[in-house]
């Protein structure tokens, strides 16, 4: 984490539920970073799903 952060990268304060096969859901076990594409941006509340297999 710490050369993500160096980089611009925070870390999200909420967990990410990520898509199993059979359709189960999962809490990402990894610490999740975002990086914004602007200096205005701002990310959006609300839960976070990953719709795909975790890579």
């Amino acid at each position: 984490m710490p050369l993500y952060h160096r980089l611009g990268w925070h870390p999200l304060d909420k967990d990410v539920l990520v898509e199993q096969p059979e359709g189960r859901l999962v809490t990402m076990p990894l610490r999740t970073m975002v990086t914004p594409l602007r200096d205005d941006a701002r990310w959006p509340s609300g839960p976070v799903r990953l719709f795909s297999l975790p890579m």
